[in-house]
């Protein structure tokens, strides 16, 4: 078992931006045996990192927060973040959460009369060793790809009202860290990420009648998309190009066949050999592309 010692350092508030609150912390972690000793091999096993942790207006009226209060809450929530991005092995220099009505709970999780603000704020995080290597890679990915969906819903509610990823099955996000050794495995969790991907909450998208007339819900969100960011139509069509490959693959074996009309296409389009020899690679490619699907989708809507 690893031992890491994060120090947070100097919270302070971002400029007010629109109806919404940023604390910006910067934090150093230390691999725990290395502190007190030899300053040069502490420095050596010391990362340095950024988070900045958002609440939106609504969310914190709700949760009565004002001046010292709110600040200790979005710390306390930092360190929530920190420690669970250290225990799934996702932890990246800078990292971003928001939260809103639309991922929050009613009332304030955390009792902030109980935290001493003067205290200095360090805390520890344990996290067993990992036994096979190979997964790393996976987790790591499906943890941001569960940060990033959930802080587009978040930004979406606040702007346009209700969720715009949702959520078929609760496992399916579950399915996206395990292993893929075989076939079946491979089969699987493929089919649970396509219909992840192509999940879209069409009640949000406010589009003409005459636009949004017979259409499903991925080209609803196309309309959506192209009607509210004009200047943004090149990462948009690359959003759709890959939400479409997606909902290719989802004909894939054994839903369907890998004969099946499309479903060669979209191994080509995500730059996959076909027949498959690697099972875990290639899910990485799909996690990988899916990641960079939904930063695409948040930074256009994130500065709407």
């Amino acid at each position: 078992m690893t031992t890491y010692t994060v120090r947070l350092l100097k919270p302070r508030f971002l400029p007010v931006i629109g109806d919404k609150y940023d604390l910006e912390i910067n934090y150093e972690i230390v691999d725990t045996p290395f502190i007190g000793k030899d300053k040069k091999e502490e420095i050596d096993n010391t990362l340095y990192g950024r988070i900045v942790v958002g609440i939106s207006g609504t969310l914190q009226s709700m949760w009565q927060l004002e001046g010292i209060n709110l600040k200790k809450v979005l710390v306390e929530l930092a360190k929530k973040h920190i420690t669970n991005k250290l225990l799934d092995g996702s932890i990246t220099e800078k990292e971003e959460i928001l939260h809103t009505t639309y991922n929050s709970p009613n009332e304030c999780p955390i009792s902030f009369y109980e935290i001493d603000y003067h205290q200095v704020s360090s805390f520890t995080v344990s996290i067993p060793e990992i036994t096979d290597s190979r997964f790393e890679s996976a987790v790591a990915l499906s943890a941001n790809i569960i940060d990033l969906r959930d802080n587009i819903n978040a930004i979406f509610g606040e702007k346009f009202g209700g969720r715009l990823l949702a959520l078929p099955q609760e496992r399916a996000l579950n399915e996206l860290s395990r292993q893929c050794e075989n076939e079946a495995e491979f089969s699987f969790r493929v089919v649970s990420l396509c219909s992840l991907v192509v999940a879209i909450e069409t009640k949000c998208l406010k589009i003409s009648d005459n636009n949004g007339k017979n259409l499903g819900s991925i080209d609803k969100l196309g309309v959506f998309l192209r009607t509210n960011f004009p200047n943004e139509s090149t990462s948009i069509n690359e959003i759709m190009d890959s939400i479409s490959a997606y909902n290719q693959l989802r004909r894939m074996y054994p839903v369907h066949t890998d004969r099946a009309r499309g479903v060669l296409e979209a191994y080509n389009y995500f730059g996959i050999e076909y027949p498959i020899n690697d099972f875990q690679k290639t899910w990485e490619i799909l996690l990988q592309n899916y990641h960079k699907l939904l930063s695409n989708l948040l930074n256009i809507i994130r500065d709407f």
